[in-house]
């Protein structure tokens, strides 16, 4: 029997009401343990000082935006439903991937993350793992990657170390016809995403690799909504039905904010991060906005429409919401055909053995309140200054809109929200 392997990635983010959890031990063995960038200071002077020297280079910064804007569109384009999805979570799985393929199926893959070299893509990916990695107690942003080996499935040793080296890989050896290796794997990812990631995960017959990466994001607003001014409103949703939900209040004096065509974009700040909102007109399809890559890269570069600063007045709905993805659709339209073909995927720097890709998901979750933002994104792969005001706007989210969740000029996360209740 050929052998396989799955692809499955999920993405998640939660609420900042999240609790976390500890992991049961678990029964596969772990083979080895990477070493994760230190990064607890006493204080943001400290970390200032610490971080300096880092960057993310301006190869990996075109690359992946591109990409992010490219998949987001397609992986968001349902309408009338809610959807959140994580960009970074699914391009370093597809990194990890692409350390492992040859020939035709590492082009395809290359092609995809926008690099001509597998080994410039991976130094990048360690480059921007390290900008990007925070433990503080009221900032995380942690990426976290795991392998995962069948007892009877023999692994390429250079490519585990590779993967150790420069994605920071956790290896375990599993028997996957056991239940407990997808119970592990579970709580792997429960344990990674500060438990705000539980649920299932599934191993499939003859599955003999798999790939698993988590994204946990946690930052607070840079001033917080005072909860004293939330009250309860109306939503009108994107298939014109009205929900009743608690609305976070705040004006904001000499803001920024973009005027566009039928939109409004603005942002509000966290201490590290921020999120972009976009707000179409009332009347104005949302989608009207987003009906191409170009359009929607455009209005987050601030390539169309006016850019003011003045008084923006922001009614928030709070919300809480996950969505679900397959992806291989998503993969074949970019481009990715091979991998998942029996007879032409090439995955020999894995292994020696026939594998493929079989699976590609996502899921996800997020949540805002008048704190801040928290979320978790968990991938895994088998095989088989003020100016002078000059204008108003008012971001009042009573309606469909679009965000998306930036990091230190990283697009982390993508977003609509249809109905805030669901």
């Amino acid at each position: 029997m050929r052998k396989r392997m799955v692809l499955l990635v999920v993405a998640m983010a939660a609420s900042l009401s999240g609790c976390g959890g500890e992991t049961k031990a678990l029964t596969s063995q772990c083979l080895a343990k990477p070493d994760y960038p230190v990064k607890e200071y006493q204080s943001d002077e400290k970390r200032w000082e610490a971080e300096g020297n880092l960057q993310i280079g301006d190869d990996f910064s075109k690359a992946f935006n591109q990409f992010a804007y490219q998949s987001a569109l397609q992986v968001l384009k349902e309408e009338n439903v809610n959807g959140i999805y994580s960009p970074i979570s699914l391009y370093f799985a597809m990194s990890a991937a692409a350390a492992g393929a040859d020939g035709q199926t590492r082009q395809e893959i290359l092609d995809l993350l926008g690099y001509e070299s597998e080994e410039l893509l991976a130094q990048d990916c360690e480059n921007a793992f390290r900008f990007l990695y925070q433990n503080q107690k009221n900032h995380k942003l942690q990426i976290a990657t795991s392998f995962w080996i069948d007892k009877d499935f023999s692994v390429e040793k250079e490519f585990l170390d590779h993967g150790k080296d420069a994605y920071f890989a956790e290896i375990f050896h599993t028997d996957f016809s056991d239940e407990n290796a997808g119970k592990d794997m579970a709580s792997w990812v429960k344990d990674h995403t500060h438990g705000l990631l539980d649920l299932p995960v599934d191993s499939k017959e003859g599955q003999v690799f798999s790939l698993i990466n988590t994204v946990y994001y946690y930052d607070e607003w840079l001033d917080k909504f005072d909860k004293e001014k939330t009250v309860e409103g109306i939503f009108t949703c994107g298939d014109g039905r009205e929900v009743t939900c608690d609305f976070m209040n705040r004006t904001m004096d000499s803001h920024w904010f973009v005027r566009g065509e039928n939109y409004t974009v603005s942002s509000l700040f966290c201490k590290n991060g921020r999120m972009y909102v976009l707000l179409p007109d009332k009347d104005t399809d949302l989608w009207q906005l987003l009906a191409s890559v170009e359009n929607l890269e455009g209005v987050f570069k601030e390539e169309y429409g006016e850019s003011m600063c003045g008084e923006v007045v922001w009614q928030v709905p709070k919300f809480s919401y996950g969505s679900s993805y397959t992806l291989m659709d998503l993969l074949n339209k970019m481009g990715v055909t091979a991998a998942f073909s029996s007879e032409a995927a090439d995955f020999s720097k894995i292994s020696q053995e026939n594998i493929w890709l079989d699976c590609v998901i996502q899921k996800n979750h997020i949540g805002i309140d008048e704190n801040g933002i928290e979320a978790a994104s968990f991938t895994q792969m088998d095989w088989a200054g003020a100016a002078m005001p000059n204008g108003r706007a008012e971001m009042i989210l009573d309606r469909p809109f679009f965000y998306v969740i930036e990091e230190k000029g990283c697009l982390v996360f993508f977003g609509i929200c249809q109905n805030p209740e669901k």
